[in-house]
């Protein structure tokens, strides 16, 4: 740590650089902030859908979450419709 800490070279245009990875920062926090909300109300609308219960049983297969869940009822609109969760997997294109 001495060494590294003995080290103060500067690079032309740091300084530039510098704000601009800060600007960057803080313009990715805001936009947590704006989609935290968004991600809380689609959970809330996706787990009150009377489908929901239904695809949450087939949401244990790895990458499917409560955002691909509400996705699907947003396509498939009535998944009652697919005759088993192998029809309705292999329709959104999981399984072949």
């Amino acid at each position: 740590m001495g060494a590294a800490n003995a080290h103060h070279t500067t690079v032309p245009g740091q300084d530039v650089a510098a704000r601009i990875v800060a600007q960057i920062v803080a313009a990715l926090l805001e936009l947590d902030q704006r989609i935290h909300p968004l991600d809380t109300r689609i959970a809330q609308t996706f787990h009150a859908h009377p489908q929901a219960e239904i695809l949450k049983s087939c949401l244990r297969v790895p990458g499917i979450g409560t955002i691909l869940g509400a996705e699907l009822i947003a396509a498939a609109e009535d998944i009652s419709r697919y005759t088993d969760a192998g029809y309705l997997a292999s329709a959104t294109g999981l399984v072949r």
